[in-house]
């Protein structure tokens, strides 16, 4: 709240006219001495100086920072001299008021310095940042417009070669031909993913992911999930299993960006499991929300992994599996956008689980 407040009152402050800075600066000047010299010598009020040093320091300049320093200071030597009375007054006491008048003088130049260097350092960033804001623009238009022209024909290889492999369309096939239909439909696959994470990530950066629910049943829409895996699966001769603790109950969710969440995981189970073995997808209900689990048969995460799985980009040492690197921060970014978690465990015997949870509206 405080902050929210402060960045209103700097924004207003940027709106005012200089002029009214500088104005009000020395109107402030003049009842600060007034104050100083009412009050007597034994106060002193360079906190309020400071105050007006800084403000036309960040929003004047350093030269008009230095100008309110210096008069200010004349303006506290000045009352005190005034209050001191003439017989009173020794040469001693007139270093020493001297002296600390030098020393509140080094006080706010040094400041308003300061802040003249922050001024120009926040500056730069700030142009800085504009500059990769509009670069980024360009890369997302880039991205957007060559994966857009790239994804329409990688999507019929996909269905073309999925469609040739059912089941009743292999024995009319030999095990040359099977074998490379199997390739084209897994490299179809995997740069499809490639296109979809690149569009994916530059949405997610412009602010434009939507979220678009629908009420389904989750069980058969985790079946479905799996059937279309079940290629990817077999290259390695992976089982999966769909294990319900509970019937799921009916709620709302964007099937389309849930499905690439358990997608994205179950895929990356396949890659990391070790042939001839078992992938466990886990759904359960706990505390209102939906749990799925799926469990792969792997080496597990290593230390080096853990707090940078999530990050854009970054991919593990430990599979020779080429990627993006951002399958799991969309994953991230997806179950986020629905009110729920994501996160990943080692298993105790072997292997790891990740999962998410999805709220019960």
């Amino acid at each position: 709240m405080l902050y929210k407040q402060s960045k209103k009152i700097v924004k207003f402050l940027y709106q005012v006219p200089k002029f009214w800075i500088v104005l009000a600066s020395l109107l402030l000047l003049t009842v600060l001495t007034f104050a100083d010299y009412f009050t007597g010598l034994h106060y002193g009020f360079s906190i309020f100086y400071l105050f007006s040093v800084l403000l036309l320091t960040w929003f004047v300049n350093l030269r008009a920072g230095i100008t309110f320093s210096v008069l200010s200071i004349i303006s506290w030597f000045t009352v005190r001299l005034i209050l001191l009375s003439p017989e009173k007054l020794q040469e001693t006491d007139y270093l020493i008021l001297t002296g600390e008048a030098a020393i509140r003088l080094l006080f706010l130049l040094s400041n308003s310095y300061i802040l003249s260097l922050l001024k120009k350092d926040f500056e730069i960033r700030t142009k800085q940042n504009e500059q990769l804001v509009e670069l980024s623009k360009i890369k997302n238009f880039f991205i957007g417009m060559v994966a857009h022209d790239l994804r329409n024909p990688l999507s019929i290889i996909e269905m073309s070669s999925f469609t040739i492999l059912d089941k009743e369309n292999r024995n009319n096939l030999s095990q040359d031909q099977i074998l490379l239909l199997e390739s084209i439909y897994r490299k179809s696959v995997y740069m499809l993913k490639l296109i979809e994470d690149y569009l994916d990530i530059t949405k997610i950066e412009a602010g434009h992911l939507q979220i678009n629910k629908s009420t389904y049943d989750y069980g058969k829409f985790i079946g479905d999930i799996v059937t279309l895996n079940t290629i990817i699966a077999n290259q390695k001769n992976i089982r999966i299993e769909i294990l319900k603790e509970t019937d799921m109950p009916m709620f709302s969710y964007d099937r389309n960006k849930i499905s690439q969440v358990v997608s994205n995981l179950l895929i990356n189970a396949i890659n990391f499991s070790k042939p001839n073995s078992t992938i466990k997808i886990n759904l359960k209900v706990e505390d209102k929300n939906i749990v799925t689990e799926i469990v792969d048969t792997g080496t597990g995460i290593n230390a080096e992994d853990i707090n940078k799985l999530f990050e854009a980009f970054y991919c593990s040492k430990r599979t020779s599996e080429r990627g993006t690197g951002l399958g799991l921060t969309i994953s991230k970014k997806i179950v986020e956008a629905h009110g729920g978690n994501i996160g990943f465990r080692n298993n105790i015997d072997i292997g790891s689980t990740f999962w998410f949870t999805l709220p019960v509206e």
